[in-house]
């Protein structure tokens, strides 16, 4: 019995956490498409505001979590053969 009632409630738990994302995620989505034109005229301030809230975003999707690049960006030299850049070409 007592595994019964500890299942419904992790259940419900579980559907109460997944209907807080989704609201919230909402709420970025709308917030984005009311910045959305000005970023992409040109706003820096509403540009930085749409990176934030893609940044967001991510963050309840599981995307970009901590540790899965490295904490240093180093740029590195990428070599092509001539046939690598002639299939790159447009």
């Amino acid at each position: 019995m007592h595994h019964i009632v500890h299942d419904a409630l992790a259940k419900g738990r579980n559907d109460a956490v997944e209907n807080h994302q989704q609201l919230e995620l909402a709420r970025l989505d709308a917030r984005q498409a009311a910045l959305w034109d000005q970023a992409m005229a040109g706003d820096v301030e509403a540009a930085r505001e749409v990176r934030a809230i893609i940044m967001a975003r991510c963050r309840p999707l599981g995307l970009g979590e901590r540790g899965t690049r490295p904490k240093t960006w180093a740029p590195r030299t990428v070599v092509l053969s001539a046939e690598d850049r002639e299939a790159i070409r447009p």
